[in-house]
């Protein structure tokens, strides 16, 4: 049997390119279209995804793939260097582990509505925004990707299941 496809027996042949589409801040109608496949599909095979990496959310499997180097490949989006808040950090760092807002908000001691802000803070400086992105599914993806590409984040070694 040709297992030359898998990576460590987790990822498909499409994987790394819905993966990379949602790197880029795509939404998945976008990535359909990009790569010719009906929407329901795509849908089905990053939720599929998710559950085999265990991921929270299209961000969470995002960041397990720069973790696990899968992404490493992907040639950075040039960005100018920008600071990020420390507090800025913990919440990157905490979506990027594939918590929600809600949870966020607990781990920090915050409200729901000031972690919000700081989202919508690291999207603006790390110029996420496109038009006709869904903000908050397409923007998280896409700053969780760029953090790790700026070294905002450092992909630590996690281990394949």
């Amino acid at each position: 049997m040709n297992r030359a496809w898998a990576v460590h027996g987790v990822l498909r042949p499409y994987d790394l390119m819905a993966l990379a589409g949602l790197a880029r801040g795509r939404s998945v109608q976008e990535i359909a279209a990009a790569i010719g496949t009906p929407y329901e599909t795509l849908r089905n095979r990053i939720l599929r995804l998710r559950q085999r990496l265990g991921a929270a959310s299209c961000a969470h499997a995002v960041a397990i793939a720069y973790r696990r180097g899968w992404l490493s490949g992907l040639t950075a989006e040039p960005r100018p260097s920008v600071l990020l808040s420390a507090r800025q950090r913990q919440v990157l760092a905490l979506m990027a582990d594939g918590l929600t807002n809600r949870q966020i908000a607990t781990a920090l001691g915050i409200s729901e509505d000031t972690t919000g802000t700081h989202a919508r803070r690291i999207y603006a400086v790390l110029e996420t925004s496109r038009p006709g992105a869904t903000p908050a599914k397409a923007a998280r993806c896409h700053a969780i990707a760029l953090a790790y590409q700026h070294g905002h984040l450092i992909p630590t070694k996690e281990q394949s299941r």
